[in-house]
């Protein structure tokens, strides 16, 4: 009886770990959409594209930011091992300097479109789009954001 006892859960375990290593899911096991290719392709075809997506992301980067490295005489990060980069690494718009952004108002760096690229977020490598977006921005467009918090046995939803 108690090696019959102990024998199940292991069948069951057994049983379990080769439904989950299959692919695809059937559909009527998850709620979320299921991937319509298999990992293989997926994987083949993200490897492909990779030399071109880290250029895209590289050159990105270049137009936002200064990557000189210029590192701040005896000041290193907490593990001890990399410099500490001096000055500010966020490239301005043309004709814009620090002193001007500062002399305005923020609803006129907004209206002008001077708020430097580098202090707005970065687009995702994988999606063309990009960025993350927030109440603020799907309002001005007509839409609505909703915002959802969900625990164990309740979920509560916020439409800003």
């Amino acid at each position: 009886m108690s090696r019959l006892f102990w024998l199940a859960p292991a069948v069951a375990l057994g049983a379990a770990s080769i439904a989950a290593g299959a692919d695809p899911l059937p559909p009527d096991t998850t709620y979320r959409p299921l991937p319509t290719l298999p990992f293989s392709a997926v994987k083949r075809a993200d490897e492909a594209q990779k030399p071109k997506v880290m250029e895209r992301q590289a050159a990105t980067l270049k137009a936002r930011y200064d990557l000189a490295d210029r590192p701040m005489a005896g000041v290193m990060m907490s593990g001890g091992r990399k410099p500490v980069q001096a000055d500010v690494r966020v490239k301005l718009p043309q004709g814009a300097t620090w002193e001007s952004l500062a002399a305005l108002a923020p609803a006129e760096i907004r209206q002008k479109g001077l708020l430097p690229e580098g202090f707005k977020p970065l687009p995702h490598v994988k999606h063309a789009t990009g960025g993350s977006r927030t109440g603020r921005s799907t309002r001005s467009r007509g839409r609505s954001n909703a915002t959802c918090a969900a625990s164990m046995s309740t979920s509560t939803c916020r439409i800003t």
